[in-house]
């Protein structure tokens, strides 16, 4: 097809191609008509010039023109002059017949040729493109029928597809009535689970403050535990059974470790072991957990026992700012005057007896008084406090005091029946044989007296004593 549309376009652009040849011809001939005229014209003009040679021209005095012909030569133009108009008309007669004929017959050829070959051009072309259309309209009936195949399937599977989608419809409807109630479900789940959790967060609470009150109660139970094994800890101290009264101190203070009690009683015991530095720390602990006086009485004491009189003073002055009773006041007023009288500091120490004195003269505070007055050399009124105290309080520590001011007093007779009295009270571990230091300063003291009966039978009993370190 492709092959037949060329060679038609060939035909016809050659058509076309010999038109323009046969116009282009006849421009050629009309121009050389043209020129056939041009040259008649010029032809009578040339005649008319030589008639004109034989007119005479004439200047006058208004110096215009005026041509003058003499008759006979006026006569003569008119002659030429229609001679050759009429000769002109004949040729250009002659020739305008000539080319009409030549170009009516080039334009019959034309038009012939033109006639002939274009419809079988445009018969060509149309057979052609009827052909190309038969081929086109014959594809497109059959993509018709595909089409229509196709929009039949397309049918089919539309109706199967509304069938599914009815039923998916159906079951959808189906779904939603069981979604529905799975919300009405879990709408009711919801409201349960919220009572749920509001019982949880009851029983949670309920449960908290039972743990808190288990807490407290266990609290309370390891405090009153504690408080018994320190209470028998005190009774076994009181029985001088020390190994168990320090296991019953260290079991209450393992059930409640702020026990401040049972540790100050703990390193009253490791004092009394000379093991300082326990007892150091068990009173020190004692005095975090709760800082009273009594506590910083005690570590006072663990310092002086321990031989660092300034610490004790130190922690004795804590105590007395601490104290808040007027008899705790006066026994640590008492308590800085032996502790002065030990530094030989006798004006601050008899300050401190005097206004301990006054203010609560119990039994502890005057013992304190009366070892301040044997360590500042007032062994008199030394004597006096304790001949008191015996009488109130006959204890071994009194007797022991007593015996002591009566040696450095020089009552021999006096301290042979007061120390005859104290080998029958030194039961007590707190107080029993004599120290080392005090045993060097009696026997010293008796040496440089004269010997007599009374001295030889105290130095005697005074060597039957057990020696210990103060």
């Amino acid at each position: 097809m492709k092959n037949i549309d060329e060679k038609t376009s060939k035909i016809f652009i050659g058509a076309i191609i010999a038109l323009f040849i046969l116009v282009f011809i006849m421009l050629i001939c009309m121009i050389g008509y043209g020129n056939s005229i041009k040259s008649i014209q010029h032809n009578n003009q040339q005649l008319i010039a030589q008639t004109l040679r034989n007119i005479e021209i004439k200047n006058t005095k208004n110096e215009n023109f005026e041509i003058i012909i003499k008759q006979n030569d006026s006569d003569t133009l008119n002659k030429i002059t229609n001679e050759q108009y009429n000769d002109f008309l004949i040729k250009y007669n002659e020739n305008q017949s000539n080319w009409l004929n030549t170009w009516l017959t080039i334009l019959g050829i034309a038009l012939a040729f033109i006639g002939l070959i274009a419809p079988l051009c445009f018969m060509k072309l149309y057979e052609d493109k009827k052909a190309e259309m038969d081929k086109i309209i014959e594809e497109a009936r059959q993509q018709k029928d595909k089409a229509k195949l196709n929009v039949q399937k397309m049918e089919e599977q539309l109706q199967e597809v509304n069938s599914q989608s009815k039923k998916m419809e159906e079951q959808l409807q189906e779904v939603n009535s069981q979604s529905k109630k799975m919300e009405e479900q879990l709408q009711e789940v919801n409201s349960q689970s919220k009572k749920m959790e509001e019982q949880l967060q009851e029983v949670n609470n309920q449960s908290k403050k039972m743990e808190e009150d288990l807490t407290t109660v266990k609290k309370y139970v390891n405090e009153t535990q504690s408080l018994a094994k320190y209470t028998e800890g005190l009774n076994k101290d009181r029985e001088d059974k020390t190994e168990e009264a320090e296991n019953f101190y260290k079991e209450a203070i393992q059930l409640n470790p702020q026990n401040d009690d049972a540790l100050d009683a703990l390193g009253c015991l490791y004092g009394e072991k000379k093991d300082f530095t326990k007892a150091i720390e068990c009173l020190e602990k004692a005095i975090a957990i709760n800082p009273t006086a009594g506590h910083y009485h005690d570590l006072s004491f663990i310092h002086q026992s321990n031989k660092n009189i300034n610490e004790a003073i130190k922690y004795e002055q804590l105590a007395l700012q601490n104290a808040d009773k007027n008899n705790e006041k006066a026994l640590f007023q008492a308590a800085l005057a032996f502790l002065y009288s030990r530094q030989k500091k006798t004006d601050k120490a008899l300050e401190y007896i005097d206004s301990s004195i006054k203010l609560y003269p119990s039994s502890q505070v005057k013992s304190y008084c009366a070892l301040a007055y044997i360590y500042s050399n007032k062994y008199k009124e030394a004597i006096e406090l304790l001949e008191d105290l015996v009488k109130i309080t006959p204890s071994a520590t009194n007797y022991y005091n007593l015996i002591e001011a009566y040696i450095f007093d020089k009552q021999i007779t006096e301290a042979l029946k007061t120390i005859k009295i104290y080998i029958t009270k030194q039961k007590n571990r707190n107080c029993y044989g004599i120290y080392n230091d005090d045993y060097d300063k009696w026997i010293g003291e008796l040496q440089k007296e004269e010997e007599t009966p009374e001295i030889k039978e105290l130095i005697s009993i005074i060597n039957t004593l057990e020696k210990r370190e103060r």
